[in-house]
Formats: structure tokens, sequence, C-alpha cells
């Protein structure tokens, strides 16, 4: 068995999603924007608080997802992000970092010459974080999704 890539920031760890992780993964998947942009991909990665003792494994608080194809199979080199932070872990800049390795990791590792994504027009906090990384909106899909017996807005960035 090959074991887990792990990378990390000053304060998160990422690893490679494992056919074993099947539960987790459903548990990071309340979104169906999210889960519809899942599949496949560059990378496709657990956001993880590093272990504070050599017995405790990371714990795990999100999933993040780049989609494309590398350079050499895609003429147009543009890949499309998705991310998912558990609540209780939002809003002390945890998905500014993921984003910013991520971003990165995209452009200088895998070679993307455009990088994009979708958020629900709701979604405020998100839009306000992808602002300040460099995303600009560039669209809305009017009434595209329909949850919780509303239909949404999903903004392409």
């Amino acid at each position: 068995m090959i074991p887990a890539i792990t990378y990390s920031t000053s304060r998160l760890t990422f690893r490679t999603i494992e056919k074993g992780d099947v539960e987790l993964v459903r548990g990071l998947y309340l979104d169906p924007l999210l889960s519809l942009q899942a599949r496949g991909g560059l990378a496709r990665l657990f956001i993880c608080l590093p272990a504070k003792g050599s017995e405790v494994p990371s714990k795990v608080i999100g999933r993040i997802t780049l989609l494309g194809s590398l350079p050499a199979h895609a003429a147009d080199r543009a890949a499309r992000f998705a991310i998912a932070i558990k609540p209780e872990h939002q809003g002390v800049g945890l998905g500014t970092e993921a984003m910013k390795w991520l971003l990165n990791w995209g452009f200088a590792f895998a070679g993307q010459h455009r990088i994009m994504g979708f958020v629900f027009g709701w979604n405020t906090e998100a839009r306000k974080l992808y602002k300040k990384l460099g995303f600009c909106e560039e669209g809305v899909w009017k009434k595209h999704t329909f949850q919780g017996g509303v239909w949404h807005d999903v903004v392409t960035l």
C-alpha cells in the first residue's frame, strides 16, 4: 500500500484522501455544490490540524480539491477548486491558509494557468475570502441549485 502523501503549512497539514476514508468524506459533503466539484482532480486532500503527539492522529477539519488536468493533457490549463471546512473551525484564517497553499501548489507545481471556483450567493464570508485572494466574481447562475426547499444562486469566480 502506498503511504498517504502529506503537505503542510504553519498551522495545517494536508493529506491525500484514501479508500478507507469513506465516512470522513461523507461527513464533509453536506453541501451539494461541493460534492459535485470534488470528484477526481489534480489534488484531493483532507485539511488537518497537525497531531500534537506521535500517537495522536491528525484531526480532519475539512477537504480541499483542485480539479483539472496536468498541462501535458489540457490546452487550457484551467482548474477549479472546492473547499469545505467544518463550521467549528471557520472564521480563524484556516480557510485562507488552505486556499493560499492550494493556489500556490496549483500554479507552481500543477502548472495551471487559471484556477476558478463556484460559491453560493448567500455565502458572504467565503465570497470575501475569495476576493481577498484575488478572485473576481465573473457571473451568477440564478436559482441554480435547489437546497433546503429553496433555489440558490451560484456565483462563478
